[in-house]
């Protein structure tokens, strides 16, 4: 006898194509503010915030306001309380900027220094200090310039100081990005 088999294999090739599309939507960069905050005397800090409510009108809006122990400034319904605390204090630490103020119990001004440093400052750092001894001696990466109204900040810094019979008076500091 004779047994044969015979094997039959169906094979079954299956292809999908899978097209994929890719869109890009660009958005324009969102619109740059231009924020301020201002410190003055022992020290009185109208913030950010404030500063966006009132803009450059705050310092004729702002009335001495006392209550039974303590004067304070108000800028309409805020109060600005006199927080004078000796020490240094951050006043602008973000990412990008840097800004610190340097406060002490002696002299005529409490704020005795400002520091600005910061990746936006390209590795430089401006300090004024000797506030309160009616000097405002500015230092550019640690060494004194002696005349800061006439001296090369490398187009980092524009900076105007005034004085009043030689006394430090006020100063007026433009940096890069717009910071002032």
């Amino acid at each position: 006898t004779t047994t044969s088999t015979t094997t039959t294999t169906t094979t079954t090739t299956t292809t999908t194509t899978t097209t994929t599309t890719t869109t890009t939507t660009t958005f324009p960069a969102p619109p740059t503010e231009s924020i301020t905050c201002v410190t003055w005397g022992d020290p009185h800090v109208v913030t950010f915030d404030l500063f966006r409510l009132f803009g450059n009108t705050w310092n004729s809006l702002r009335k001495r306001h006392s209550d039974a122990d303590e004067a304070h400034w108000r800028l309409g319904q805020y109060l600005i309380p006199d927080v004078f605390r000796a020490g240094d204090y951050w006043m602008v630490r973000s990412e990008r900027v840097r800004v610190q103020g340097q406060y002490r119990e002696r002299g005529p001004w409490s704020l005795h220094g400002i520091a600005v440093g910061g990746p936006f400052m390209h590795g430089h750092k401006l300090s004024i200090e000797d506030v309160f001894d009616g000097k405002g001696i500015v230092y550019w990466d640690g060494k004194r310039v002696s005349n800061p109204n006439s001296f090369d900040f490398g187009g980092v810094v524009d900076l105007s100081i005034s004085r009043s019979g030689g006394d430090f008076e006020s100063m007026e500091v433009s940096l890069l990005e717009g910071v002032s």
